[in-house]
């Protein structure tokens, strides 16, 4: 008999003070993994772009490839970024509108 257990949900917090957990951060959401995707939903506080690079390493590190950040708000948009193994910062970030949007 075997047990396998995959993790499915994170949460991501990201701040200038945030060493461990427990430190203060400046921003956080929830993150839904679906395989190689992860979709983040749900943020709260400011996320500073150049952040962008060590929150898509430990993505990476959790395997994943490709993340989408959606935001349900009037006129908002989600945003699709796919990260290519290897690449360090590279980023092929496309936006799109979200469904109902022109």
């Amino acid at each position: 008999m075997g047990v396998h257990l995959e993790p499915t949900v994170a949460v991501l917090r990201v701040g200038e003070d945030l060493h461990k957990y427990g430190d203060p951060y400046e921003f956080s959401a929830t993150v839904i993994i679906r395989g190689r995707r992860a979709e983040i939903i749900g943020g709260a506080g400011r996320f500073d772009p150049k952040w962008r690079h060590a929150v898509s390493t430990e993505l990476r590190a959790w395997g994943i490839d490709e993340v989408i950040f959606e935001r349900k708000k009037p006129a908002s948009r989600s945003a699709r970024l796919k990260l290519p193994k290897g690449k360090g910062d590279q980023y092929s970030l496309r936006i799109m509108p979200l469904a109902g949007e022109s």
